[in-house]
Order: C-alpha cells, then sequence, then structure tokens
C-alpha cells in the first residue's frame, strides 16, 4: 500500500461497468468542454471543436439577444 489513508481499492468495481446514459455522457463531456476550452481546442476530435464553437455561439447570441431585450424594456 502506498498511501495509508487511502481505503483499498480492491471493493471498487471496474471503470467499464458503469451505468451511465447517453445523456449523463453527452452533458458531462459538453461541460468540460466549455469548462476547459484550451484543452478541447487542441484535442484531436473535431467534434470536441464542433462543440465548442457551437456552445459558445450560442452563449454569446443568448447574452447579446438578452441584454438587448433588457435594454429595450
Amino acid at each position: 500500500m502506498l498511501v495509508p489513508f487511502l481505503p483499498p481499492t480492491c471493493h471498487m468495481a471496474p471503470a467499464r461497468n458503469r451505468n451511465s446514459h447517453g445523456i449523463e455522457v453527452f452533458i458531462g463531456r459538453s461541460a468540460a468542454i466549455c469548462a476547459h476550452p484550451f484543452a478541447a481546442w487542441h484535442s484531436r476530435s473535431w467534434t470536441d471543436r464542433a462543440v465548442l464553437l457551437i456552445s459558445y455561439f450560442a452563449i454569446g447570441y443568448g447574452v447579446v439577444f438578452g441584454l438587448l431585450n433588457a435594454i429595450s424594456a
């Protein structure tokens, strides 16, 4: 045992036996891409870059639309 204060890992389930649904994985990956845009941009996956660009465009559009709506009211 390398670290005495950590519990032993023999009772943990393997990582491949996760009970997660596709929508949970999508939301988690999308949040990670938006939280770490530099890492997502340097990813080899073109879908990560596309999600990054689309999400930032949508967020920017929503913010500008909300501000214009608030100013005109």
